[in-house]
């Protein structure tokens, strides 16, 4: 219980939680220091970095009943990546694990800042703690500022993928204790178009972001939100950025306290997964083509969707399905729009699976999140619900796009954007930007997947996804169904 608890918050996600993340670092704290931190902000404090090699220069009993302390409060505890680093050199990697197992540590850093260490053999050490049962936090980035200027970003990336891929749960960008390093320059001013390539590539919820100083702190959650995990947080600065994230600041009370909603664009399962956690009210785009598809058959009578994700669950009154643009063999229809202005479906349940965007709207309705259909052909409707619900119920808005092989699709982010441009009195905000179209056939049928389809003799599908605001209705997904709000 809290004082004043009439005056509403944004939301933020129980422990443990997966977004919007705090990684405190402990350089020294005593047993009253940390009882006295955890007395005030235990609640805002996920992950707990015993900084360096502190961990072997302290009391062993004094190391371990932190540990306890943190542990029984849900805190995850790890000591510094640069200590493992020291272990690797050694040849005692291994041996060092299972010691930080016996000692009660319960996640793991895997850097390489200050030593050299092939990604295959850090990848290694990645999956060995992950098998000892550790949650496994990788770091990508350099201590040293020659060998930081010369990491590529593009291998920066690859290896932040690859790293997710083997196990770790979030991969931390370097920023050192400073500040002053990865995303920030010397002076610690956020280096924003490196910042815009990495997030564009990566998303943000995978990501923590070492963001020692209040200032970087309150630039990343403006432009990215309150979900952003920070890391290389001060103890003593723990309970400050929780009030940034609540808006119980200046820097950040208009977004939060005015009435003023947040819109988001993000991609794919991730994206959606992201949206969920944060619940937002999400609108799932995908407008080559089954957004456009679940939309029309709708509109024209069919009585629900059901999305399913595989082929082998596509089985009921009405099925329609595709992968790569093209019918599965065995349903009763493509992923046409087309197909639903012609046939005679009233009344009755089409099950539906596609190659991203089904996919999307489940992850999207994992946590009971608020989902809505939306693409170019409802832009408006679309738009005017989910502002109305977000505004009734104090949420922000996600509009997340399905995407092609992982990848933005171009149609999505059109019909994303001429969504937002609906939004009356909002901010959008994160890392993907609206664009803008001002031929959206030409535009449609130029993209990866109007070609695609174009291709497989379905240019008249393209051009009917093309239109705006052909229909009024907007599918929201209960109970496993999509129907009409």
């Amino acid at each position: 219980m809290s004082a004043f608890e009439k005056i509403m918050l944004p939301f933020r996600p129980s422990k443990p939680r997966n977004a919007g993340l705090t990684m405190v670092l402990d350089k020294n704290l005593g047993i009253q220091a940390l009882n006295d931190l955890l007395d005030t902000a235990g609640e805002f404090i996920d992950i707990v970095k015993f900084g360096w090699g502190t961990s072997r220069i302290l009391p062993f009993d004094l190391v371990r009943r932190k540990i306890e302390i943190l542990s029984k409060c849900n805190v995850l505890v790890c000591p510094g990546g640069t200590f493992l680093e020291i272990a690797y050199a050694k040849g005692m990697a291994n041996s060092f694990l299972e010691e930080a197992k016996n000692i009660g540590f319960s996640c793991i850093e895997v850097s390489d800042g200050a030593i050299q260490i092939k990604h295959e053999n850090k990848l290694e050490l990645i999956k060995k703690a992950k098998d000892l049962g550790f949650t496994v936090i990788s770091e990508v980035g350099k201590k040293f500022e020659m060998e930081e200027k010369r990491y590529p970003i593009e291998e920066r990336i690859n290896h932040v993928l690859k790293e997710l891929e083997t196990g770790s749960f979030k991969v931390i960008i370097e920023a050192r204790e400073s500040g002053s390093s990865g995303i920030f320059d010397k002076s610690g001013d956020i280096m924003q178009e490196f910042v815009e390539i990495i997030i564009a590539q990566l998303g943000t919820h995978n990501l923590i972001f070492e963001a020692p100083r209040p200032e970087q702190q309150h630039w990343l959650i403006s432009n990215i939100g309150n979900s952003v995990n920070l890391g290389n947080i001060n103890p003593d600065d723990c309970v400050n950025l929780e009030t940034l994230r609540c808006g119980l600041r200046a820097n950040t009370l208009r977004e939060y306290h005015l009435n003023r909603t947040s819109v988001f664009i993000e991609n794919g399962v991730g994206g959606a997964l992201h949206a969920a956690s944060k619940k937002d009210v999400v609108i799932i785009v995908d407008a080559l083509r089954a957004s456009t598809t679940i939309i029309t058959a709708l509109a024209e009578g069919v009585a629900s969707v059901k999305p399913v994700v595989s082929a082998d669950e596509c089985i009921g009154e009405l099925t329609a399905g595709e992968r790569g643009g093209e019918k599965i063999p065995g349903l009763d229809y493509d992923n046409s729009p087309l197909s639903f202005r012609s046939s005679n479906c009233a009344h009755k349940q089409l099950v539906l699976t596609t190659s991203n965007g089904t996919e999307c709207i489940k992850a999207a309705g994992m946590q009971n999140s608020t989902v809505l259909i939306g693409s170019l052909i409802n832009a408006k409707a679309v738009s005017e619900k989910a502002l109305d619900i977000a505004k009734s119920t104090n949420r922000h808005i996600t509009i997340v796009m399905a995407g092609r092989n992982n990848q933005l699709a171009l149609e999505d982010l059109i019909s994303a954007s001429e969504i937002v441009a609906n939004f009356k009195d909002c901010s959008v905000k994160g890392y993907i930007k609206p664009v803008y179209s001002v031929d959206y056939e030409k535009d449609f049928l130029n993209s990866e997947s109007g070609k695609n389809l174009i291709a497989l003799g379905k240019e008249k599908d393209v051009l009917f996804c093309a239109k705006k605001n052909l229909y009024k209705i907007v599918p929201v997904f209960k109970n496993g169904l999509l129907l009409i709000a």
